[in-house]
């Protein structure tokens, strides 16, 4: 016959284990599957080789509301598989679920040509780490090539031109890429043409603008010899005197001294 105790602890011993056996596993029941829908990745077209690429990535997840999981974005280069960026944010359930947009980054390889990339979305609990949902979309970006970009510095360059014994100066200057001329009371401006190339570009404007100076100061040169060797106006001529002799009353002859018929002194 079975002692009483023993048969009490043999009957609290199966009820613990019961009991056990009835609590949820936390790490169970964590994992609930989640839906991600709407994936919207947005992209340029094109990026010079060598330059940043900016990647942003949209979506909306389904998923328990109770629970807790983080969202983790991956950019990927489909040829090599590697992981160009990666960004991992806390996700907070709603009742629209919509994810804010998340910025990946990548630097373009250099390489002209399609550039293969791919993102990754994966929901992540918070409590075991596990995968609730992911999804992918796959995209290409053009490498084109990098054409780099020159200012020119903004100079100013003075010209004195004398002829006569008057003095004329130029001046002009450079801003943005575009010579300013100013001589006497007049300022106009020359945009030389743009080159491919930057040191050619900075060479070709050098002549532009000496070339432009020299007609400038050649032009003010001659407008003002012009000037100064204008004729002098003619001499006014006076009408010729005519009258009447005051002794016969006759009348006389244009700048006549004696009257021709009495003979008279006239004057």
């Amino acid at each position: 016959m079975h002692h009483p105790i023993a048969r009490t602890g043999v009957t609290l011993l199966i009820l613990g284990i019961v009991i056990l056996l009835s609590i949820p596993n936390p790490a169970h029941s964590q994992y609930i599957p989640c839906n991600i829908v709407n994936l919207v990745v947005t992209h340029p077209d094109s990026v010079s080789e060598g330059q940043t690429l900016q990647v942003m990535t949209s979506f909306t997840g389904s998923c328990d509301p109770s629970a807790f999981y983080y969202v983790r974005v991956d950019l990927v280069d489909q040829r090599s598989g590697t992981v160009l960026s990666s960004v991992k944010l806390p996700y907070y359930p709603t009742t629209s679920g919509v994810m804010n947009p998340i910025n990946n980054t990548a630097t373009a390889p250099m390489s002209i040509g399609p550039w293969v990339l791919q993102t990754q979305v994966y929901l992540i609990t918070g409590i075991n780490g596990q995968v609730a949902g992911s999804s992918q979309q796959e995209f290409v970006v053009n490498v084109t090539q990098y054409v780099a970009q020159y200012t020119a510095q903004n100079t100013t360059t003075t010209a004195v031109f004398s002829a006569e014994n008057t003095t004329q100066v130029v001046a002009f200057s450079t801003v943005s890429n575009q010579t300013i001329f100013s001589s006497s009371n007049s300022t106009f401006s020359v945009t030389p043409m743009a080159t491919t190339s930057g040191a050619t570009n900075q060479s070709t404007n050098l002549i532009i603008e000496a070339l432009t100076l020299l007609l400038v100061g050649g032009a003010a040169v001659f407008f003002v010899a012009m000037w100064r060797k204008r004729p002098a106006a003619p001499p006014t001529q006076t009408e010729p005197k005519t009258g009447y002799c005051t002794q016969c009353g006759t009348k006389l002859i244009a700048n006549e001294t004696v009257c021709g018929k009495c003979g008279a002194k006239i004057g």
